[in-house]
């Protein structure tokens, strides 16, 4: 057991595994249903490591209770790797508001953010699936467009279903060189069994946890397809998938399989965990069949980067970049062309430049040099081309490409 508490002060210590994760939120609801407190501490300083499947679930109680007047004091962990994970995660943040926002912008994590309606899913949408475009090699756009539409339907469930005003909190990470994508999402609203229950009555909380993921079940304000789909797209890609809701659990693994159990640990709202195995050479738009018809989905490499015409992608430079003199903003650019070049049916790409004054030697090397370099000079310039470029930027990417190749 590496959770313990003492009076209104919850310690974790070691590594605190996702099958501790009930009794953190269960010493949350005893301190402050049963015993009346109204701050509460949560010390992380011995604690080794903790992951998202743990620490959603347990930021959407925070904020729950936060909303009602509850005080929450956060206690870092002592390891300088735990802290910047605590910090990078935006963890610390959402638990007390003392610590700072993540400005965390790699490509290893999205960090964890509420939303509270569509606009905010629109944004927290594209932020992912730009962050999996450019941080996973090789993703096939059949594997995007699948995640695309499970993290929006899973998403958006939080929305339609919850009945919370506070909306859901979500977190993406990348596993394994990004050989595993995981998205997190967690609610305080209603659950799942008090949800489907008004549906179908008289059946068991984990029974009710069962139909959710068959085809067509819902309570009326959807389809019934969103939790469907993103379960069998976990299952062809031999990934996982959780629901925690009610005092009911469902999971899957490939090793094991797919069961419901009862909890008597009562989770609030509902957690859902999806991780998509990318490494698995299979096509997980097959999974999205729904009445026997294949759905195929408008994906968000068509949505955003596709042209008018027929055979252009297109990269708009100051829509992507926040700013033009980083590497790690040339990186973002980088990775969307290597992705668009791998596309099977690619013609041509249009990066362009309008409303770029300047851009530095660095984010020119990083953005544009190292794509040709993957991808050799000619059959570089054979798809892509620029537009709107000025003399001075079209000149630092000449002198870039000179040093780099020799030429």
């Amino acid at each position: 057991m590496s959770i313990y508490r003492e009076n209104n002060v919850i310690r974790f210590k070691n590594i605190v595994t996702i099958k501790e994760r009930f009794f953190c939120l269960n010493y949350i609801h005893k301190i402050i249903d049963e015993y009346s407190y109204k701050d509460v501490i949560l010390d992380f300083s011995e604690c080794k490591a903790v992951y998202p499947t743990v620490m959603i679930p347990l930021c959407s109680y925070v904020n729950h209770y936060k909303s009602n007047g509850i005080n929450f004091i956060l206690a870092l962990p002592n390891d300088n790797n735990g802290r910047r994970n605590f910090s990078n995660s935006n963890w610390a943040h959402l638990i007390d508001n003392d610590y700072n926002k993540s400005i965390f912008s790699g490509y290893t994590q999205v960090p964890a953010s509420i939303y509270k309606n569509p606009y905010e899913q629109g944004k927290i949408v594209d932020k992912i699936l730009d962050t999996i475009m450019i941080g996973i090699n090789n993703i096939k756009r059949n594997e995007l467009s699948a995640f695309e539409w499970a993290l929006n339907e899973i998403l958006d469930n939080v929305l339609i279903h919850s009945d919370s005003e506070l909306g859901g909190i979500v977190q993406m990470t990348n596993y394994y060189q990004g050989k595993n994508i995981e998205i997190v999402v967690s609610d305080s609203g209603v659950g799942i069994p008090q949800s489907l229950g008004q549906v179908y009555k008289n059946k068991k909380e984990t029974e009710l946890l069962f139909e959710a993921i068959k085809e067509g079940i819902t309570n009326g304000k959807g389809q019934g397809n969103g939790l469907f789909g993103s379960y069998q797209i976990c299952e062809l890609s031999k990934g996982k998938f959780l629901i925690d809701s009610g005092h009911a659990t469902l999971s899957y693994e490939p090793n094991h399989g797919l069961h419901v159990s009862p909890r008597q640990i009562y989770k609030k709202g509902t957690t859902v965990v999806l991780r998509i195995n990318t490494s698995n050479e299979v096509d997980l738009l097959t999974a999205l069949k729904f009445k026997g018809k294949q759905h195929e989905p408008i994906d968000y490499t068509e949505n955003k980067h596709s042209e008018n015409t027929d055979d252009n992608y297109i990269i708009n430079i100051s829509q992507e970049a926040d700013s033009y003199g980083s590497r790690i903003e040339g990186k973002k650019i980088q990775g969307k062309i290597l992705y668009l070049l791998s596309l099977d049916n690619v013609r041509r790409i249009n990066v362009n430049f309008e409303n770029v004054d300047l851009i530095s030697s660095s984010f020119a090397d990083e953005a544009i040099v190292k794509a040709i370099l993957e991808f050799g000079y000619e059959n570089f310039f054979s798809i892509v081309y620029f537009s709107n470029i000025s003399s001075i930027n079209e000149s630092l990417i000449k002198k870039s490409i000179e040093q780099r190749m020799n030429i």
